[in-house]
């Protein structure tokens, strides 16, 4: 049986014209715009004509040629049509981006040990990351205009274990994130008010992972029910109070949602009860689920849609290394039109795929039921 490897990722979900590259645990590539029109897209921003910086999770743009650089300093937008995956080694989380046939890989964006998260906000270029200044160290958040804690603003001080799903919004008003302290059994999905010198951190809800829509009014996001039970998907305002609505309901656990371009449907990971993972879509509704792979013997995660919305890249881990890497499915049904894309062994959960006109924000989930799955997993002697 195969068991995905829960690589420590680095990658949040950032906006459209705000949001660069986040990690931790579990990353993904937050939905591109451009297009899909305008809705709520998981991780992108409907501007037009933005030229945002490159740095962690990806900005809008109507061009489609980047030039941001590794630590994204310099001005460009993502490649339109390509799907942004990474790879992990022992000393960063690599991202890359790649067509959807397979050719122009590129690499895009290198993040360093310590940063857990990232976002750029594409309107003033200033950076927010969640950072631990050693391995057991508690993590922290800040801003600064450069991909690096000296001289960097203090936005909440270094007490959390886990922070994921981290994304600034299009107006870059407002930063959201996933974070637990340690002893939580469950996370919690936070935002912070950017503008003015006050940046308190407002919990909205428990959740596991996060993903913002394109519109900037809605997020997806899973949390565990009746606390010990299974992990089910919710929508929820971007405000605090009002009640969210169910979108699952079932004893398995859902994984890492994210909106298609329009933000009508979200596609997700479901575990069965061994724990292997599937990829289905639903609608925001929840209605018309459909099961996209049926692979038993694959872990399959980390989902997210193109542009058009009919076809759905996913990453894959299974014992045989040649099928581990980045795939691509039909959204019409159960493993139509499944092609692998990238054979990688070393590829790390969290994929995007950009618009056609190359928007987009690059957003990384970090799941932090895989965290504590990993934590209590028996150690090899």
């Amino acid at each position: 049986m195969v068991k995905s490897p829960n690589r420590r990722s680095r990658f949040s979900t950032g906006t459209l014209s705000a949001v660069l590259v986040t990690a931790l645990a579990a990353v993904i590539i937050g939905c591109g715009g451009g297009g899909g029109g305008g809705g709520t897209s998981t991780g992108i921003t409907g501007m037009t004509n933005s030229t945002s910086s490159a740095t962690s999770t990806a900005t809008a743009g109507t061009n489609s040629t980047s030039t941001a650089t590794t630590d994204g300093s310099s001005q460009g937008v993502l490649q339109a049509n390509h799907i942004y995956y990474t790879i992990q080694d022992e000393d960063a989380i690599h991202i890359r981006s790649i067509l959807p046939s397979g050719g122009d890989m590129q690499p895009y964006l290198d993040l360093p040990a310590g940063f857990d998260t990232v976002a750029l906000n594409a309107a003033n270029n200033t950076r927010y990351f969640a950072y631990r200044s050693s391995a057991d160290a508690n993590v922290g958040i800040y801003s600064n205009s450069s991909l690096s804690p000296t001289l960097a603003q203090e936005l909440v001080p270094a007490t959390y274990v886990f922070v994921g799903s981290m994304q600034v919004s299009n107006d870059g008003s407002t930063l959201y994130y996933v974070a637990a302290k340690s002893g939580d059994l469950e996370a919690t999905l936070y935002k912070i008010t950017l503008t003015g010198s006050t940046h308190t951190p407002v919990a909205l809800d428990a959740a596991d992972s996060a993903h913002l829509n394109l519109a900037n009014t809605q997020i997806v996001y899973t949390k565990t029910i009746n606390n010990a039970g299974d992990q089910e998907i919710f929508i929820r305002g971007t405000d605090a109070g009002g009640t969210p609505t169910q979108v699952t309901n079932n004893a398995l656990d859902e994984y890492t949602p994210q909106w298609s371009k329009d933000g009508t449907l979200i596609v997700f990971a479901r575990a069965d009860s061994s724990g292997i993972r599937d990829i289905f879509t639903i609608k925001a509704n929840g209605t018309d689920e459909k099961q996209i792979t049926n692979t038993p013997a694959v872990d399959e995660q980390s989902p997210t849609y193109n542009a058009a919305g009919d076809t759905i890249a996913y990453i894959a881990y299974s014992e045989d290394l040649t099928q581990t890497g980045l795939w691509r499915a039909s959204a019409s049904g159960t493993d139509q039109g499944k092609v692998l894309i990238k054979n990688e062994p070393a590829i790390a959960s969290g994929t995007y795929w950009t618009g056609q006109n190359g928007r987009g924000r690059f957003s990384g989930y970090s799941s932090f039921l895989d965290r504590l799955k990993k934590k209590e997993a028996p150690k090899k002697p």
